[in-house]
């Protein structure tokens, strides 16, 4: 799925090239430690959403653009 602007009608831009400033073994090493930043408190947050304290949940504009794209997959991947 492609969005494009309304009333574009020419052909699609070419894509950007990919870069990486960093050798990948360094690139890879970096993105290792991205990950465990984002997975080491995921056990705290769980338990935090099944608390009985918790009446609702604010999400951030992006919580909700990512959740209207699975709504929106779901849907075209049901109808497939």
């Amino acid at each position: 799925m492609r969005i494009r602007p309304v009333g574009f009608d020419g052909p699609p831009p070419p894509p950007h090239p990919q870069r990486v400033e960093a050798n990948e073994e360094s690139y890879l090493q970096n993105l290792g430690e991205v990950i465990y930043q984002d997975f080491s408190n995921v056990m705290g947050v769980q338990r935090g959403l099944h608390a009985h304290s918790l009446s609702h949940l604010t999400l951030s504009a992006n919580d909700v653009r990512i959740r209207w794209l699975h709504d929106d997959l779901d849907e075209y991947l049901q109808d497939a």
